[in-house]
């Protein structure tokens, strides 16, 4: 076994009052996986889902943010 190496590893902030995030990334398609997780802990705050369409995906919280927050992502196609 090795190391294992993502290349389309990032985060995106997700804005105070936002509960979600649409991220536009080539090569996307509506069967990608993204895996996403808080890069900061608040307490009482989730990732909810994350839906890939062509050329994006969208980040859903389960609820709206009292600060801004980012949120690490990668990609599996």
């Amino acid at each position: 076994m090795g190391k294992v190496k993502f290349d389309r590893a990032y985060r995106v902030k997700i804005l105070k009052g936002k509960s979600s995030a649409k991220v536009a990334l080539a090569g996307v398609s509506a069967s990608s996986q993204v895996f996403a997780t808080l890069r900061s802990y608040r307490a009482g705050y989730y990732i909810a889902a994350v839906t890939p369409t062509t050329g994006s995906f969208t980040i859903y919280l389960n609820k709206a943010l009292t600060s801004d927050t980012y949120v690490s992502y990668f990609v599996v196609n």
